[in-house]
């Protein structure tokens, strides 16, 4: 069955909903800026505080709740969650008294809950909240309802609990120096430059019955091929279909004598481009060799790159679980390959395109098209290689969760990387918000410049856990979705230059708790966000309490040089802050400076501002 109905953006004129039955259109479960996100049916991340990939939920309402008048002193109330999603209701006359009343368990997709709240008095206004998630821990913004008794009709109101804010600390460290940070330069070996023709050459063709030795006497087995190639050669194979055969290189090749698997389209070196290829196009084995594994139930590898000194060109693969994988490669060039369909979407988190683990070395990636991995697009673990002019993309929402790319580009584990000059986006309203540019566990000096992002809803550039440190994100665009995302104590990292357009979240801080080692609750500590230009977000930036983590903090945050026209709000604040700095940047079209998240206290926001200017004058910084 398909739910993306239940995600369809509507637009709501007004704060107050009158409900009269449950069929009401999608909403966020935890919107916590002002009305006009929840307006704008603006969607919660997939994301999933565990880790459990077979357990994630998405803590999304599947409708707003509906309120039913059964008798003078009872309401019959209804709303959805998702699979995996426990959830029951905080409930009482006043939004600092809530009491739980009746406990759900989901058992199957989209389940829909119904409690009846009893001894209610006529007239009477009563706030209510629901909780969901692994072990309850994520709340749901707040509503209220006057019950009308048997006559009538229920109101159910979103509210905007603003308690009286105390004053900042005034006595804190003094403001933190702003982050620098020096890079070295990725030295990739072969294919670093063009791969040029070697002394021995091999080449292939659909049907081929030849010995190998000419463009007349192609063989017709790639594997063959790669079997006898030695260093210094290519194999050169002519577009066509060679359907389930997957290949693997069998030896190294040297430095300045590669073995090369190259295909091409009329004739050998005349290297096909498909620059133009996107989530709209086909793949055409008249253009370049295919892989194709027949299914997307096949778990097997397409090409396996676990040599030194070796490289693949002008590809195309579908249907297989791996595309292109390596583990421990070193010297290794993919260029111009094209994976479409990889992963079984029937199963979870099964499929990888192009992914190199085991502390791969000088690589080069490049000039590569993902569409519809099911697991993760592009994930590099390594150093001292370059990513670059690749693009991603997933539409695939026929299995929801199973179907949409997690993560689109990924570094985990590296150092001294460059990743620049690539695409990503998350093609619709996918059931998964997905993962951007991402750099998670011990990672540092990485460098993402001139990359596109384009509705990723989890973060278009993000940099998460402890041991993630001192990378850089600079000139990089985020369009819709969300912009840049700082979690789970990442530290010292750089982010300047950037263009951050019509997203949820401009800046995004938190901690999720996924990060085991994390023990002491870090969301951001010393990342400094420069240059950064905002138009039209629903929020400047977030300190969020993920799941409900109010005990998370962070500290010594530097903003300086922010443009933002357009939000409701600069600040949403729902951890504690500590030294904060906020400084030459401008502010216009924002309506308010900071608003406390759910029942929050903006005495905990700790921030010190200097040389700034609200161009309309909305309102003034403290």
């Amino acid at each position: 069955m398909n739910y993306s109905s239940f995600y369809r953006p509507v637009a709501l004129p007004f704060l107050t909903i009158i409900l009269y039955a449950s069929t009401a259109p999608a909403q966020e479960l935890r919107p916590k800026s002002a009305a006009r996100q929840i307006a704008q049916g603006a969607e919660t991340p997939c994301e999933n505080p565990t880790g459990d990939q077979s357990t994630a939920s998405s803590f999304r309402l599947a409708q707003l709740p509906a309120l039913n008048t059964t008798n003078e002193t009872s309401t019959r109330m209804s709303f959805g969650l998702p699979e995996f999603a426990p959830a029951y209701i905080t409930f009482g006359t006043s939004p600092d008294n809530l009491n739980t009343t009746g406990s759900k368990e989901n058992s199957s997709k989209y389940k829909i809950h119904n409690q009846t709240l009893s001894n209610l008095v006529k007239g009477q206004r009563y706030y209510f909240s629901i909780r969901s998630g692994k072990d309850y821990a994520s709340m749901s913004r707040l509503y209220s309802f006057v019950h009308p008794g048997a006559s009538g009709q229920a109101e159910v109101n979103l509210e905007k609990v603003d308690p009286t804010p105390k004053k900042p600390v005034t006595e804190t460290p003094p403001p933190p120096t702003a982050t620098t940070i020096t890079l070295p330069t990725p030295t990739p070996g072969v294919g670093a430059g063009e791969i040029t023709s070697s002394a021995g050459k091999i080449f292939v063709a659909v049907g081929g019955s030849g010995d190998g030795t000419s463009v007349n006497s192609p063989l017709g087995n790639i594997q063959r091929a790669l079997d006898i190639a030695q260093p210094g050669q290519i194999v050169f194979v002519k577009a066509g279909n060679y359907g389930d055969q997957p290949l693997k290189f069998p030896r190294d090749g040297k430095s300045g004598k590669p073995i090369v698997l190259e295909g091409y389209r009329n004739a050998p070196g005349d290297s096909p481009s498909y620059s133009k290829f996107d989530h709209t196009s086909s793949i055409n084995s008249s253009l370049m060799p295919l892989l194709d594994g027949g299914s997307r139930s096949h778990q097997g590898m397409a090409v396996g790159m676990y040599r030194k000194y070796i490289a693949l060109k002008n590809f195309q693969i579908t249907n297989f679980r791996h595309a292109v994988y390596g583990y421990g490669p070193s010297n290794v060039t993919v260029d111009n390959v094209v994976a479409v369909g990889i992963g079984d979407p029937n199963k979870t988190y099964n499929g990888h395109g192009i992914h190199f683990g085991g502390n791969a070395k000088k690589m080069l990636v490049r000039n590569s098209t993902v569409i519809n991995a099911t697991a993760e697009a592009i994930t590099f673990s390594g150093t001292n290689s370059i990513l670059e002019f690749n693009k991603v993309y997933c539409d695939d929402n026929s299995q929801e969760m199973n179907s949409n790319t997690d993560y689109y580009f990924i570094l985990s584990g590296s150092y001294d990387n460059i990743v620049r000059n690539n695409y990503i986006e998350r093609v619709g309203n996918l059931r998964h918000g997905g993962h951007g540019f991402s750099v998670k566990r011990n990672n540092e000096r990485n460098l993402f410049e001139h990359n596109t992002a384009v509705n990723i809803g989890g973060g278009g550039y993000v940099v998460r856990w402890q041991g993630t440190k001192n990378n850089i994100f600079r000139n990089n665009k985020a369009i819709r979705g969300s912009g840049i995302l700082a979690r789970d104590g990442a530290e010292g990292n750089l982010f300047e230059n950037m263009t951050i357009q019509d997203t949820r979240r401009g800046i995004w801080i938190a901690d999720t708790g996924e990060d085991s080692t994390n023990t002491t609750k870090k969301a951001s500590i010393r990342n400094t966000f420069r240059n950064i230009t905002m138009k039209n977000v629903s929020v400047g930036i977030e300190y969020d309490s993920y799941a409900g983590r109010t005990e998370s903090h962070s500290e010594n945050d530097i903003f300086d040089n922010i443009t933002i026209d357009g939000a409701p709000t600069m600040f949403i604040v729902g951890h504690h802050t500590k030294n904060i700095t906020f400084k030459n940047s401008k502010i216009k079209n924002v309506s308010t400076w900071a608003t406390p998240e759910g029942a929050r206290n903006l005495g905990e926001f700790d921030i010190k501002t200097s040389n700034n200017v609200v161009e309309d004058r909305k309102f003034s910084i403290p």
